[in-house]
C-alpha cells in the first residue's frame, strides 16, 4: 500500500442482492486518485443499489409467468455467462483446501438466499419486500456479534432494535393472502445473506473480490439446477416465455446481478465503505417506489413508517464505525 492510500474499516456493507464487494472486508481508498473517480465511485455504488432495488419489480414481472424456482434458475443462468468470462479473464483458481468454504458461500448466496427471497416475493408486494431488505445491515451486525464475536456498541444495538420494530410493523400490517409467511421468508433470506457475506469476507482475505463473487455465483448456479425437480414447471418453460418475461430475466441476470456487482466492486474500491453503506440504502427505497409506481402496489402509511425506521437503522449501522473512530480520538 502506497502512502497515498488509506484503509477504511467497513460498515455492515451492502444490500441483499449485494455481493462480496471489497477484499478482506476492507475498502481501500486512494486519496491521490483523479477528481472524476471521487465523483464516479459514489455514482457507481448508487447505481448498483438502484439496480438491486429494481430487481423486485423485475422479479414480479417474471413471476407472472414463471414460478419462483424457474425465475431464480434462469436469472443465474443468464448471469453465469458474463461471470464465466470474468473467471477466464482473471485466471484466479480456487485452492482445493478452500473449496468447502466456496461451496458454503455459494449455497448461502444463491439457492438459500434467492429461493427464500423469491418464494417470499411471490407471496407479497414488491414494495413490502424491498422495505424488508433494509433490515440486512442490522442482521449482518447481529451475525457478526454471534458468529465472529465482534463488538456492537450502543448505536449498533439501537439500530438493531429500530430495524426490528420497523420490520415488525411491516410484517404485521402486510395485507396479502399469505399473511406473515411471505414477509417472514424475505426476512429469513436476510439471515442466509448475512452468512454469505461473512463467509465471503473470509475468502476475500485470500482471493480478489471479483474472483470470489464470480466463483460463488457460478457454483451457486450449479447448485440451483437440482431444484428444478421441485418446480411446478419444466426448465423448458422459458421457450414459451413472452417478451416481458425475457426482458425481466435479462434485467435480473445481467443488470441486477452481473452489472450491479461490477459497479459495486469498483465503487467500493475507491470510496470509504461506511459511505457506500449509506448509498446502498437506496435499494429498499427504490424497490418500494418502483413497486408503487410501476406495479401500482398499495403500501399503507404505517408500512412506510416501518420502512423509514428500517432505513434509519441502516444509516445508523453504516455510520457506526465512523462514530466509533471519532470517539476514540
Amino acid at each position: 500500500m502506497s502512502q497515498s492510500q488509506i484503509t477504511v474499516e467497513p460498515s455492515a456493507p451492502v444490500g441483499a442482492d449485494a455481493g462480496c464487494a471489497d477484499r478482506a472486508g476492507r475498502a481501500v481508498v486512494d486519496t491521490a486518485q483523479p477528481r472524476w473517480v471521487h465523483l464516479a465511485a459514489p455514482a457507481a455504488v448508487a447505481l448498483a443499489a438502484t439496480l438491486w432495488g429494481a430487481s423486485f419489480t423485475f422479479g414480479k414481472i417474471v413471476l407472472r409467468q414463471l414460478d419462483p424456482i424457474q425465475t431464480v434458475i434462469w436469472r443465474f443462468i443468464l448471469a453465469a455467462l458474463p461471470f464465466s468470462a470474468v473467471v477466464l479473464w482473471r485466471r484466479e483458481s480456487v485452492r482445493l483446501a478452500d473449496l468447502p468454504q466456496f461451496l458454503l458461500a455459494a449455497f448461502l448466496g444463491v439457492p438459500a438466499l434467492m429461493l427464500l427471497q423469491y418464494v417470499g416475493l411471490s407471496m407479497t408486494a414488491a414494495a413490502t419486500a424491498a422495505l424488508l431488505i433494509g433490515t440486512f445491515p442490522a442482521v449482518v451486525a447481529v451475525a457478526a456479534v454471534t458468529i465472529r464475536h465482534e463488538r456492537l456498541g450502543a448505536a449498533g444495538w439501537g439500530a438493531v432494535l429500530t430495524s426490528s420494530v420497523g420490520a415488525a410493523m411491516i410484517v404485521g400490517l402486510t395485507p396479502t393472502a399469505s399473511g406473515w409467511r411471505g414477509p417472514a421468508l424475505i426476512l429469513l433470506s436476510m439471515v442466509a445473506a448475512a452468512g454469505w457475506v461473512l463467509t465471503c469476507k473470509q475468502l476475500m482475505a485470500r482471493y480478489s473480490a471479483v474472483a470470489t463473487t464470480a466463483y460463488t455465483m457460478l457454483l451457486g448456479t450449479l447448485m440451483l439446477l437440482p431444484f428444478d425437480a421441485l418446480s411446478s414447471q419444466s426448465v423448458t418453460v422459458i421457450v414459451h416465455a413472452d417478451a416481458s418475461t425475457w426482458l425481466g430475466l435479462v434485467g435480473l441476470g445481467v443488470l441486477c446481478t452481473f452489472v450491479a456487482f461490477c459497479l459495486a466492486n469498483w465503487g467500493l474500491r475507491h470510496m470509504p465503505a461506511y459511505r457506500a453503506g449509506i448509498l446502498n440504502n437506496l435499494e429498499p427505497l427504490v424497490g418500494a417506489l418502483l413497486g408503487e409506481v410501476i406495479l401500482h402496489e398499495r403500501v399503507s402509511g404505517l408500512s412506510w413508517l416501518g420502512g423509514g425506521l428500517i432505513l434509519l437503522a441502516a444509516v445508523m449501522v453504516s455510520l457506526s464505525p465512523l462514530m466509533e473512530r471519532a470517539r476514540a480520538r
